[in-house]
């Protein structure tokens, strides 16, 4: 049995996209068999590996102004939500330095003082690029006017998918054959 028998995918929330792998008892069992940091080893490479597509197709499909939101999308090694699980997180945030830069290239000078003096002294602080979400649901301004959604990450996670879990069964097939 394959594991691209028993795949099956969800886009979990409009916040978080995920990929079940179900089935493939056969690596099920190999990595069973690999001692567990090893074994979580190669299934968090084969998630990042398995990230890179979805990521360039997310980046890609971003219409930006500044570039803030593209170039703050990012993957990272998430924490399992229970023990035996391993995730990535594709999620939007930057550094406070170069958020501040962005503002002032898009001529917001005094959004970009105040980044910096409350970040003063700890620009390499993490700093949410909280507006992604807003651009992928829509929202409504102060002023009463509707924005509507522009689907960025669903649109990417649709698009890629199949070839992110594709990437990630052979990655963790690789990895249990190189062991």
């Amino acid at each position: 049995m394959s594991i691209a028998e028993d795949r099956t995918f969800s886009f979990s929330s409009p916040a978080a996209a995920s990929v079940t792998v179900v089935g493939g008892q056969d690596l099920a069992d190999e990595l069973a068999g690999l001692e567990r940091k090893l074994a979580r080893g190669i299934i968090r490479d084969a998630l990042k590996e398995g990230s890179g597509p979805m990521l360039a197709a997310i980046r890609s499909r971003i219409n930006s102004r500044t570039g803030m939101l593209s170039s703050s999308v990012r993957v990272r090694a998430g924490k399992g939500d229970r023990p035996g699980r391993t995730s990535v997180i594709i999620s939007a945030w930057a550094t406070a330095g170069a958020f501040a830069r962005h503002r002032e290239m898009a001529g917001r000078s005094a959004v970009a003082a105040k980044v910096r003096e409350s970040y003063k002294g700890r620009m390499r602080s993490r700093y949410d690029v909280y507006y992604g979400y807003f651009v992928e649901m829509g929202h409504r301004t102060p002023g009463g006017k509707d924005v509507p959604a522009h689907s960025f990450a669903r649109a990417g996670f649709d698009a890629t998918v199949d070839r992110a879990g594709e990437r990630i069964e052979q990655t963790i097939s690789d990895g249990i054959g190189a062991v």
